[in-house]
Formats: C-alpha cells, sequence, structure tokens
C-alpha cells in the first residue's frame, strides 16, 4: 500500500514565505484602532508601593489611558508558570527590579514609550537578597508572605526528595564516598515560538 505522507518529502505550507521574509507575523499586523502599550516598570528590587502618579503620563496628547494594578480588580490577577503569583501589574509590592507597574496606551509606539518616562512611583524600600544562598537564610525577608503556595515561614516553593535502591546498603560496600552540593545556572532553551494573538470586535 501507497502512503500519501511517510516516506515522501513533504513541502511544508508556509517554508516558502518564511525563507524570502514574506510570513506575517503578529507584529507585523495591525487594526483600525490599535493601541501601543509601554510598560512602566519598577526601579527597586523589594519594596512596597506608597503610591503612583499617573497625571503627568495622562495629560501627554494622545495617551488613551494609563493603567495601573488599581484599575484591573481586587485582587490583581495573578498568573505563573508553576504557582499563581505573578501579578499582571504590581500590587502595593514590588518583588524584583524591573517588575510591571503600570501600562501606558498611545496610538502612536514611540510616544507611548516617552509618556511612560512621566509616571511617577514612590516607594518605601524593603530588604531585599540578591543571591539563592541568601534567599535561603532564615532571616531572609520573606517574599511572599502569606501565599498558598509557600509555608510563610521561608522562601522555598517546594521541597522534593528523590533516591533509587538501597542507599544505606550501597553506602556500606563503597570504597569511597563524596558529598558535596552542586548547582547549575538557570537555562532555556530559547525556542522562537512566541505565542501571540490579535482579536478585535466584529459587527
Amino acid at each position: 500500500m501507497e502512503l500519501k505522507y511517510v516516506g515522501k518529502n513533504i513541502e511544508r505550507t508556509d517554508a516558502f514565505k518564511k525563507v524570502t521574509g514574506n510570513a506575517r507575523y503578529a507584529n507585523d499586523l495591525s487594526m483600525h484602532g490599535i493601541l501601543h502599550g509601554s510598560i512602566v516598570r519598577s526601579t527597586r528590587a523589594h519594596a512596597q508601593i506608597v503610591s503612583i502618579d499617573v497625571s503627568q503620563a495622562k495629560a501627554v496628547s494622545g495617551v488613551v489611558a494609563v493603567v495601573t494594578a488599581a484599575d484591573i480588580g481586587d485582587p490583581v490577577p495573578v498568573f505563573g508558570p508553576i504557582s499563581a503569583d505573578q501579578p499582571l501589574l504590581a500590587d502595593r509590592v514590588v518583588r524584583f527590579h524591573g517588575e510591571p507597574l503600570a501600562v501606558v496606551l498611545k496610538k502612536k509606539k514611540k510616544a507611548a514609550k516617552q509618556a511612560a518616562q512621566l509616571v511617577n512611583v514612590e516607594y518605601k524600600n524593603l530588604p531585599h537578597v540578591t543571591t539563592v544562598r541568601d534567599a535561603l537564610k532564615s532571616d531572609a525577608p520573606i517574599l511572599h508572605p502569606g501565599s498558598p503556595a509557600q509555608s510563610c515561614i521561608n522562601n522555598i516553593h517546594s521541597n522534593y526528595r528523590y533516591n533509587w535502591g538501597h542507599v544505606d546498603e550501597a553506602k556500606e560496600n563503597c570504597a569511597h564516598i563524596f558529598s558535596n552540593t552542586y548547582t547549575f545556572p538557570m537555562l532555556h532553551h530559547t525556542p522562537i515560538e512566541p505565542f501571540c494573538v490579535i482579536s478585535f470586535p466584529q459587527d
């Protein structure tokens, strides 16, 4: 029986457009009335948000809106790949340098970035750490106090222990036993597969 695809050189439907640079991605699309957003990010590693003054940004010609956590409901929606502990926009506290605080919406991309620089944030600094080792110390500041994903007494998200076979028996028959702590950097395979969608209302 001759198979339709197995063992055949099948031409990809999008191959020609991609290799010639003619493929259209979400960033190439523009809809009527589309707005550009520029994110205002935290300049502190750990701090209470005392106030966010968006008045100057709103006064810029063409700015449609400036959105902060106060504008998207209480509680602020959260997300995360393992536990939902990352708010869409920082709410009351920032937990890392660069955390999103506000979004400036404007019709022109460049103008949105310029208006975002006019958002004034007042902080009250909180203790912070910059290494995993320091975060694990007993006196380290707790990043998510009260979070159901944590015990609220430390910064350990989860604890996993794995072993195979008869460990104690194996130790008795070993000529040498080496014990150490091993660390490795955070890695990501960086696939070029950004997930993006553009939606718009239609009559």
